[in-house]
């Protein structure tokens, strides 16, 4: 488009909009954006911006990000063997440490700088936790110190942010779990979660109680998630709270 749009054409174009917006409001929309589009700042900021346009409009957003090209080149300075059959990745245990180092080091990383310029307030953050039946059974399991890694280059990048930890966060943190506050968490669910259970939330407020952490979020709905530590039971709705605070 090269010339500005009227203001006829600006209203037209919101009119058309509006049954739209009143369809999708408070629905989930997952985008998958191919590694491609990771590989250019400037395609990652316009859709950046569009997501945000989505979230203002109450619409949320999930951004599921590739990473194919950035892991190739990864395989190639790493000397690790690139196998690909029908335009599939067959990944053997050196091909997946190196993707699981291009998707969480540069691709991620990059992905979650464009989205700081558009003044991201709030990020959750989840763990995989490989289920039975599911094409990612049998995955291996984040180490620990990498998912404390990852909460700290979020916490670098987004210092203002409210950075949560969400599904798979014990499975992933282990015995390290608490350590996540000090990596860059200012926030985490607890209680049970959308498909998987969470350990007892008495045991997460005990955890909080030991740290010197006085929970602070407290959430309209029937259960509790970020710092609240009410009955379990229930999918809550969810309001923007304070960070934890250290008392002592």
């Amino acid at each position: 488009m090269t010339q500005p749009l009227s203001h006829e054409s600006d209203m037209e174009a919101l009119q058309r909009a509006v049954p739209y917006l009143r369809m999708f409001r408070d629905k989930t929309f997952v985008i998958k954006v191919g590694g491609e589009v990771g590989e250019v700042e400037e395609q990652r900021r316009t859709l950046a911006e569009q997501v945000r346009v989505l979230w203002e409009v109450g619409i949320r957003v999930v951004l599921v990000h590739g990473g194919g090209p950035q892991t190739t080149a990864l395989c190639e300075r790493l000397g690790v063997p690139v196998r690909m059959v029908g335009g599939r990745r067959i990944t053997d245990e050196r091909a997946l440490e190196t993707a699981i180092l291009a998707l969480n080091g540069a691709v991620n990383t990059a992905w979650v700088a464009s989205l700081r310029g558009l003044g991201v307030r709030r990020v959750p953050v989840n763990f995989l936790n490989p289920r039975p039946g599911t094409p990612l059974a049998g995955r291996s399991v984040l180490a620990p110190r990498e998912a404390l890694r990852i909460l700290a280059v979020l916490r670098f990048l987004l210092p203002d942010a409210e950075i949560r930890t969400c599904g798979g966060r014990s499975l992933a943190l282990g015995p390290l779990e608490s350590w996540m506050f000090h990596a860059g968490a200012s926030a985490t669910m607890i209680g049970n979660y959308l498909t998987t259970k969470g350990r007892p939330p008495a045991e997460d407020v005990a955890m909080l109680d030991a740290l010197g952490l006085e929970p602070k979020a407290r959430l309209r709905g029937r259960g509790p998630r970020a710092t609240h530590d009410a009955s379990p039971s229930g999918v809550p709705e969810e309001r923007p709270g304070e960070p934890l605070r250290r008392d002592r």
